[in-house]
């Protein structure tokens, strides 16, 4: 009982991925058969500026993350409260 149970879950999954590549399939070939030609040409430097603002926008999302990463990890820490001292300074020196 538990083999057959085990077949039918991955029969379904593959008629799932059939279903999903399938539906891939139908919409390239739609794009495809609507694209018109552009009669443009992207030259190298074009190409250039592309990659540098999309490296540009990975580098300037990864300084947003670390600036906010304190609030951001604090969003998913419930019930712990966050430490008081500002970084680099013990909060027990102050009671000395």
């Amino acid at each position: 009982m538990g083999a057959s149970t085990g077949q039918s879950t991955g029969a379904k999954g593959r008629g799932m991925s059939l279903r999903v590549a399938g539906f891939v399939a139908v919409v390239l070939i739609v794009i495809e058969a609507s694209a018109t030609p552009a009669h443009a040409y992207v030259d190298p430097g074009t190409g250039g500026l592309i990659l540098q603002l999309l490296l540009g926008g990975v580098a300037g999302a990864l300084v947003i993350v670390k600036l906010y990463w304190e609030k951001l990890i604090g969003v998913f820490r419930r019930g712990k409260k966050a430490d008081s001292a500002p970084h680099g300074q013990d909060s027990t020196e102050d009671r000395e």
